[in-house]
Order: C-alpha cells, then structure tokens, then sequence
C-alpha cells in the first residue's frame, strides 16, 4: 500500500511539473503572437503608406520624411524578426519539455493502475483464505464455548 501512496505522490509532482510546463508553453506563445501582431501592423503600415497620395508624399519626400520612415520601418522589421526567431527557438524547447514532462505524467498513471489493479487482485486472492481462516476461528471459539 505504501507503495501506492509514493506513487500518488510522485503523480501529483509530475502534474504540477506539467501544469508549470504548459504555462511556461503558454507565455511563449502569447509573446510570439505578440510579435506576429506587430509585424503584421508594421506591414499594414508601410502598405498604407504606399498608398499615401501623391501630393502629400511631395511634400514628405522634400522633408525626406518618407526615407527616415523607411529605414525605421526596415530596422523595425529586422528588430521584430530577431527577436520571433528567439521566441520560436523558446517555443521548441518548451515544447520539448512539456513533451517529457506529460510523458512522465503519463507513465506514472499507468504505473499507478497497474499497482492498484495488482493490489486489487491480490487482495481478491486472499480473500478465500481468510473466509477459510474465519470460518476455522469461528467453529473453534463455537466448540470451546459449547464445553
């Protein structure tokens, strides 16, 4: 029985390890779609910009706003880019790792049902023998009360 009760025990530890994986999982992707969003307003924004009238990019050309805007947009994107590539190298080791950890889950479970299916047919074959034992204790103490 003790046996079990460690089991239970390492059970319960390998959820919260799994649970603490997941939410690890979970905080990488929010921070990736995060980044996605911002690389997909930094392209609305210079497609809009594109389409920016004529008479009003003269006017931006002459203050040579529209080439600083470029260069910020460029290094923006390349700026957003670096830090997605670090984000998604995060999200496959934390993938990896909640991979393993629900394994681990996994693997106890089965191993605590088999213990428990084991101890259950164990005690099922004990049984008859202490019906036996019992019925021999009960005709004893019935014929030493009948003298």
């Amino acid at each position: 029985m003790a046996e079990a009760h460690d089991l239970d025990g390492l059970l319960q530890l390998a959820r919260v390890v799994k649970d603490t994986d997941a939410a690890r999982l979970a905080d990488v992707l929010a921070e990736e779609r995060r980044i996605r969003m911002a690389l997909s307003a930094l392209d609305d924004a210079t497609h809009n910009a594109k389409d920016v009238h004529i008479s009003e990019t003269v006017e931006l050309r002459r203050l040579g706003g529209d080439v600083a805007w470029q260069i910020w947009a460029g290094r923006r994107r390349k700026d957003l880019q670096i830090q997605l590539a670090r984000v998604l190298a995060r999200k496959g080791a934390e993938q990896q790792r909640l991979r393993k950890s629900f394994g681990r889950q996994s693997a106890l479970e089965q191993v605590l049902e088999k213990s428990k299916q084991s101890q259950f047919r164990e005690s099922l074959s004990r049984q008859p023998q202490m019906t036996t034992d019992l019925a021999l204790l009960k005709s004893g103490s019935l014929l030493r009360d009948s003298k």
